[in-house]
């Protein structure tokens, strides 16, 4: 690779997965300047957004998350199917935060970690000591415009009548020696959902302590200011609720009710979509043809949609036998089944699904 011109040297790196491009890295410094170049970086996360891949994440009762990863469009999905161990401590209080460009963060108590996957490379960060004082929950947020990824840290604490502002945590990835600073928050919260980001915002849920009050929270990665949207009075959100991705749109659903089912077995996926220009909301039901009959006894939940316009749905809580991936096209209203190999081997395992994960060689 050496003695290769410079820009043939790129076109063969651009084309490698994320595990090799760490061997390289490792073993030739001019490959490593390479790559850790922004406009490589750039360029390669560009090329993996045309075969975005379905991403999941697995944990067990033994102390390691396990990742898979395979095309999400692909037929079947078994193809370009990898699989990285984490080492972690177990239990409820895990968060796993939403991919943001190939990077996953992982949080228990104090420990705070970063994984790509797809390079199976982890960088631990400095504990936080907010884990020790109660729950908390860390986001992931990138900002294109300065090119610069924090890690948000929210405490959610218990459930209480008083109102009073909560420090929270930032930790600025990469820029050397990192640490974590306190902001404030003046917006008083009680619990949070499982959060997004997109444009630069890392957007999540939050109910006021006395939960009469449902916001939406919006925390901008650059200029670490916090906002508020209301959501409208009477929306029965609470801590099972997650945004997904609906058509380009931000989504809330409620990740442990499901879609609802008729009595004439049509299901009923009911979802709130914002416009985060005008932070207003609006209701949507999607019928799901034939839903009781397709779906049987499993129970499945709304993750997104993907570039073909397919609705995609897969389990969170299973206890054994064949992980499955169910796929809805709205204009042929017709339904793709695809199981998955590997995954739910334990008898008990609980598995998180994240649609448009890309290859990335961040932290390689």
């Amino acid at each position: 690779m050496e003695a290769l011109p410079n820009d043939l040297e790129e076109r063969i790196l651009l084309n490698l997965p994320p595990t090799e491009l760490g061997t390289y890295s490792r073993v030739s410094m001019r490959c490593r300047n390479v790559i850790q170049s922004k406009e490589f970086i750039k360029e390669y996360i560009g090329r993996s957004t045309t075969e975005p891949r379905l991403l999941l994440v697995e944990t067990t009762m033994k102390p390691e998350v396990l990742f898979h990863s395979m095309y999400q469009q692909a037929n079947p999905l078994l193809s370009g199917k990898e699989k990285v161990r984490i080492p972690h401590s177990p239990g409820p209080q895990l968060h796993i935060d939403h991919p943001v460009r190939g990077l996953v963060c992982l949080s228990y108590e104090t420990k705070v970690v970063i994984t790509n996957p797809g390079a199976k490379e982890i960088v631990c960060l400095p504990e936080n000591e907010a884990g020790k004082q109660g729950e908390t929950k860390c986001f992931l947020g990138y900002d294109e415009d300065t090119d610069v990824y924090k890690v948000l840290c929210v405490p959610v604490p218990v459930l209480s009548t008083r109102e009073e502002a909560r420090e929270y945590q930032v930790l600025t990835v990469g820029s050397g020696g990192e640490s974590w600073r306190g902001i404030e928050c003046k917006h008083h919260h009680s619990l949070v959902t499982n959060g997004i980001c997109k444009g630069g915002v890392v957007y999540f849920v939050a109910l006021s302590e006395c939960r009469q009050i449902v916001r939406v929270m919006s925390f901008n990665v650059n200029s670490e200011i916090f906002t508020v949207t209301e959501l409208p009075k009477g929306a029965e959100i609470h801590e099972s609720f997650s945004f997904v991705n609906y058509n380009g749109t931000m989504a809330l659903v409620d990740e442990l009710s499901g879609t609802r089912v008729e009595p004439n077995g049509t299901g009923v996926l009911e979802m709130w979509i914002m416009n985060e220009l005008e932070r207003t909301w609006e209701t949507c039901g999607i019928e799901l043809p034939c839903w009781e009959e397709t779906v049987g006894s499993t129970k499945y939940f709304f993750k997104g949609t993907i570039g073909t316009g397919e609705l995609v749905f897969a389990p969170i809580h299973w206890f054994h036998g064949h992980f499955s991936v169910l796929y809805y096209d709205p204009v042929t209203h017709k339904y793709r089944v695809f199981p998955i190999d590997g995954v739910g081997t334990d008898y008990m395992y609980k598995v998180r699904t994240f649609l448009d994960h890309v290859d990335s060689p961040l932290l390689i």
